[in-house]
């Protein structure tokens, strides 16, 4: 193995102290084993083929006779783990050439050919390190190591070792077998003549006859049924003489039920579920020699299966069996559900054991408290309780475990032994009070401190006794006892040691070091430790895997980063990827995310246009995905109101009257399944200032193409309620509101005129009532308590009227209330620098003509701070909540890279806004959505999400591109380049400025400054402020939406990463509703009622880590939905859960 001492090992073992000798004296030498040679060596100091060390004349007859030379080789490969040709383990620098020294008593063959046969997990280690593929290529391997691979009967058990690694489901999938593996996978073994379909059930270990582990489980069975269409008891389908002989052998008639019993939700003798009618008669098929049915074979009843029967059958347990027929009866009886029932019971009708019945019918009981056979009754059988239930028992009877009962019934006492509370409440106070065992005691009560440590009759304490840490808390143990993963322990006590091994933290550790110090596997330590990186790359598995393979699935933008890195071109070439890099690939899906980073980094619109996506890479784009045989158009992320938007403008397509040109069945699959009818609305609203119900806008321009725009917009959605799109295109601002109140004559408070159906529908829900003191203020230049202005006398009783929803609040008080809440929590701006640019009143640019003609940016640039610049700001009033979006205006942006030579990202003039949320009560900020590089992000008071000052939200404004943002950005490689990254524009606090103390300007009010009314008067209400061209302004953007989405773009930056320049990546920094969780990349989830998180996207029935841990506990998947939900018009979602 001398060439392979390139790997790092690691630091040797303290040397053994020297022991007197095992061996007796006896009249000749006694013939050592192994272990025995091992011994003498270390006892010694003998270095096998250089050294006797100090071993006399008898010691040596006693080596010599019993062959130590070679049989060291075997010791000291099961004590240092060393796999043969691949690695030296955990064996020590100095005895590492002894092991590659050739022993001229043994044909001159090192420790690597006389150590023993390979395992078949060594084989695969072997297999991998050499590129050997067996009958068709020995790859890198030299004729030594081939002879110990063939020898070790690794030809063979190689197939088992890629089953597992690969997921290859025998005669149905390849799975993810690399292309070049697949000739020698079909490759004819002798003797037998057969292939790794019929001999990946079986391996051999070294020096053991050959075994099996199973041949094909339920599901591999269930996937045999489905590809070759076998109908048990009926017909072999299209399968051939040797899958019908594995099929038989792996009793697989048998093994389906369970496969179809999950896959269908099938409850045996009550639902189908969703089973396939022309299956039925083969769930029902008697198989022999066993006479049951699918009903009987799939399986035990669990609880919910032994509930199902007795509600649906009429059985009282212990009483009668109700209708239940004989075979009902055998499965009733056999899965123990006189017992089983208590559970079904305690969680249905949330029955607290001899506390409370809940719901429990009076009927039950009865039965609840019947004595069983084992002696017990319900209150000691609804259990065994989880870590959960026993921290209930524990917390609400005063019990103090290992020390008193407290106040626990007798009943309930033993139901705490026999679910072993004793021991089970160390994970319910590790989960509940944060602690990591023999490192911290998080916030558990003292008074519990010594339950803590008190031994149990095991011999452990809660430290030993907690359920196994998961990654943050392997990253919490392996910091404070300062040990490097693979080479030493560090300070670790032994019962730290043992709970590092049990946890499995050599490996876990390394999704906690990926997310703590953001490193990018195969391509980045980011920032850890320099002295942990040989600690990251230390092979932990007998394929020599490290964290890169073991920190968990990539990202969308790590996939990006490492096709880019090793110029993968998707269902192509792997160019000079390594096996490990394409193992990983294929592990974390990056075949269908790099879709994702590719539409995001390259601005792909899917059916439309490949945006800036290389030519080499567009083939990738359009192939058809093993599996889901889609392509990267639908892969690469639902399609949101611009792309349904640009689909429609495309192709014609105007929903309910014509599909246009959009023929693929793709392309029409993703457009219905991403609600394209109904979000065209919307995209349509703002293109073309429709106003629902009222007027088409720019829809009602001449032509065909419009006119089939207007029947498609009056079409009854049937995928929505039969809503049109004047309900369907977003919740009315007040200048709709208006509109709508003069269009169908409704007086509020006082008279619906003829509005009904959906635009009552929809006036109720934009709470246009309130809304439209708004636009009455503006329209008719109604100043509060001091003049009506232009207003008609029959709206003002309507002005006047005391509103319920809005506090009984009348218009005078909500306009003006408005104001005074405009002031109140107007935002507090920080500054990175005297050097940038500053807000400025608006009107002194469009004055200067700056609008229309080209003005020398560095005048405005270098102006200095005005402390008395206009501010702008309209309000919306939505559901329970006062929006309030406050504009700032910058005359110059100044570009991100100015010192090279293709400076980007400059222009004359600069918009950016804020909108501040305010809650129920218009006490506080709900939440506040950060705008910049024409996208924004959310962040949320409940969750923590931004700073205060004053009760006012703080901004930090970048120093290049003005964007705003929650949180400051120091430079981080000093490199100007960084601050052209969507959030690397450089922010800090060295100066302050709050807006409450200037200037507010009301949009929506009269006003002196001309460029406002400038802008009412224009065509679409848009002026373009960069000189008549770029930077768009329109009153559209002015008021905050009711209907806003929470953020723009992608979960991800890969900006950051890359260093590319601005991206959508607005939703990277949005945080999900209350109650929902993160998952860093795809968007927000939440665990059913009564489940807990386990990651990545499952969840377990309980509350504790120890329920994710218990492979037998129920799971749901949770429910999902993206980063650009809907934002909540109540406090629910932003304030609580």
């Amino acid at each position: 193995m001398g060439p392979v001492a390139a790997l790092d090992p690691p630091p040797p073992p303290p040397p053994s102290p020297p022991r007197p000798s095992p061996l007796a004296p006896t009249a000749g030498p006694i013939i050592l084993d192994a272990a025995g040679c091992g011994a003498l060596v270390e006892s010694y100091g003998i270095q096998p083929g250089v050294s006797w060390g100090t071993a006399n004349a008898s010691v040596q007859e006693q080596y010599t006779a019993s062959s130590c030379n070679i049989k060291i080789c075997v010791y000291w490969r099961s004590k240092y783990s060393v796999v043969p040709f691949v690695t030296y383990g955990s064996l020590s620098a100095d005895l590492q050439p002894l092991w590659d020294l050739p022993r001229s008593d043994a044909n001159n063959q090192t420790c690597n050919e006389l150590s023993g046969p390979l395992s078949s997990t060594e084989c695969g280690a072997v297999q991998e390190r050499y590129g050997i593929l067996p009958l068709v290529s020995s790859g890198s391997a030299t004729p030594n190591v081939v002879a110990l691979f063939s020898s070790s009967g690794c030809d063979t058990s190689i197939c088992t070792v890629w089953r597992q690694r690969y997921g290859v489901t025998p005669y149905v999938s390849y799975g993810d077998l690399p292309a070049s593996y697949k000739a020698s996978w079909d490759a004819v073994r002798t003797p037998g003549d057969k292939t790794c379909n019929d001999l990946a059930g079986e391996w051999r270990a070294a020096g053991r006859p050959l075994q099996t582990w199973g041949l094909l489980d339920s599901s591999e069975c269930g996937a045999l049924v489905e590809t070759y269409g076998i109908v048990p008891g009926s017909s072999w389908g299209s399968a051939g003489a040797n899958v019908q002989s594995l099929y038989t052998a792996s009793l697989c008639d048998t093994r389906v039920c369970a496969y179809w019993r999950t896959k269908y939700s099938v409850v045996p003798f009550l639902e189908w579920g969703s089973f396939p009618q022309a299956l039925q008669d083969a769930w029902s098929f008697v198989r022999q020699p066993s006479g049951k049915t699918c009903n009987e074979l799939s399986g035990p009843l669990d609880p919910s299966g032994c509930g199902g029967l007795v509600e649906a059958y009429n059985v009282t347990p212990g009483v009668s069996y109700g209708s239940l027929t004989p075979s009902m009866r055998l499965m009733y009886d056999s899965s123990d559900c006189d017992s089983l029932i208590c559970q079904y019971w305690a969680s249905k009708y949330d029955v607290i054991p001899t506390v409370s019945w809940g719901s429990l019918p009076a009927a039950m009981q009865p039965a609840w408290d019947r004595v069983r056979a084992s002696g017990r009754n319900c209150n000691a059988m609804s259990g065994p309780l989880e870590p959960a239930g026993c921290g209930v028992l524990v917390e609400a009877f005063n019990v103090t475990p290992g020390v008193s009962y407290g106040s626990l019934p007798p009943a309930l006492q033993q139901l705490y032994e026999s679910s072993d509370c004793d021991s089970r409440i160390c994970e319910y106070w590790t989960s509940k009070y944060d602690v990591v065992p023999t490192v911290s005691w998080g916030s558990l009560p003292a008074a519990m401190q010594p339950s803590w440590d008190r031994v149990r009759a095991s011999g452990r304490s809660c430290n030993a006794m907690s359920g196994p840490l998961d990654s943050a808390g392997c990253g919490e143990l392996v910091a404070a006892y300062n040990i490097t993963p693979g080479y030493g322990m560090g300070s670790a006590v032994p019962l730290a040691a043992q709970l590092y091994e049990d946890s499995k933290c050599l490996n876990s550790v390394c999704e906690f070091w990926r997310a703590a110090y953001g490193v990018v596997p195969f391509l980045s330590y980011g920032s850890l430790p320099t002295y942990l990186q040989p600690s990251w790359d230390y092979p932990r598995t007998a394929y020599a895997q490290n964290c890169n393979e073991l920190s968990g699935p990539l990202g969308a933008s790590e996939c990006g980063a490492l096709q880019e890195a090793f110029g993968i071109v998707p269902g192509s070439s792997w160019g000079p990827a390594p096996e490990s890099v394409q193992r990983v690939w294929a592990s974390s899906n990056c075949e269908e995310q790099i879709c994702t980073y590719w539409r995001s980094k390259y601005g792909v619109v899917p059916f439309v246009t490949y945006g800036s996506l290389p030519p080499s890479l567009q083939p990738g784009w359009d192939q058809l995905h093993a599996g889901s045989n889609l392509t990267c158009n639908t892969l690469s992320g639902p399609l949101d109101a611009a792309a349904c938007g640009a689909v429609s403008d495309l192709y014609d397509v105007f929903p309910g009257v014509s599909w246009g040109r959009l023929d693929g069945a793709e392309a029409r699959a993703a457009w219905d399944a991403n609600g394209c009818n109904s979000h065209l609305c919307s995209h349509w609203a703002a293109k073309y200032e429709v106003k629902p119900w009222v007027s088409y806008g720019r829809l009602n321009e001449a032509g065909s193409v419009n006119a089939a725009r207007r029947r498609s917009w009056d079409w009854p959605r049937v995928d929505n309620g039969n809503r049109t799109c004047n309900s369907l295109a977003g919740l009315l601002d007040s200048d709709s509101c208006g509109k709508l109140t003069e269009y169908f004559g409704v007086q509020p408070g006082f008279s619906w005129g003829s509005i009904t159906g959906e635009a009552r529908e929809m006036y109720d829900a934009s709470t246009c009532d309130v809304n439209v003191c708004e636009y009455w203020r503006y329209k008719y230049g109604v100043v509060p308590g001091v003049t009506w202005g232009r207003m008609p006398e029959s709206l003002k009783p309507s002005w006047q009227l005391a509103r319920a929803e809005a506090d009984n609040m009348t218009c005078n008080e909500l306009v003006s209330g408005n104001t005074a809440l405009v002031q109140r929590f107007a935002p507090v701006l920080r500054f990175y620098g005297s050097g940038q640019g500053f807000p400025m009143t608006a009107e002194t640019y469009y004055t200067a003509g700056c609008t229309t003609k080209d003005c020398p940016m560095g005048d405005w640039l270098n102006r200095p701070r005005d402390t008395k610049a206009h501010v702008y700001y309209a309000v919306s009033t939505c559901g329970e909540q006062v929006r309030i979006k406050f504009h700032f205006f910058y005359a110059w942006q100044a570009p991100c890279n100015p010192n090279t030579p293709l400076p980007q990202a400059t222009h004359q003039s600069d918009w950016e806004a804020v909108t501040v949320i305010l809650d129920r009560d218009r006490r506080r900020v709900s939440a506040v959505q950060f705008e910049q590089h024409g996208g924004w992000y959310t962040r949320l008071a409940g969750k923590g999400g931004f700073e205060t000052s004053g009760g006012r939200p703080v901004v930090y404004v970048g120093f290049q591109a003005h964007g705003a943002y929650h949180s400051a950005q120091a430079p981080v490689t000093g490199l100007e380049e960084e601050r052209c990254s969507y959030y690397g524009d450089w922010r800090g606090s060295s100066l302050s400025w709050d807006t409450g103390s200037t200037v507010l300007v009301d949009l929506m009010a009269p006003s002196p400054e001309t460029w406002i009314q400038a802008m009412r008067n224009a065509p679409n209400g848009e002026i373009l402020w960069g000189a008549g061209k770029r930077i768009s302004f329109r009153t559209d953007q002015w008021q905050p939406k009711c209907d806003a989405r929470a953020c723009t773009g992608h979960g991800y930056d890969i900006t950051a990463l890359l260093n590319i320049g601005v991206s959508e990546a607005g939703c990277a920094r949005s945080q999900c509703p209350m109650g929902w969780k993160d998952t860093k990349v795809l968007g927000c989830y939440r665990c059913p009622k009564g489940y807990i998180d386990c990651g990545p996207l499952m969840c377990a029935n309980g509350s504790s880590r120890w329920n994710c841990a218990n492979p037998f506990n129920k799971r749901k998947k949770p429910s999902t939905m993206g980063y650009a939900y809907m934002l909540s018009t109540s406090d629910q979602g932003l304030l609580y859960d």
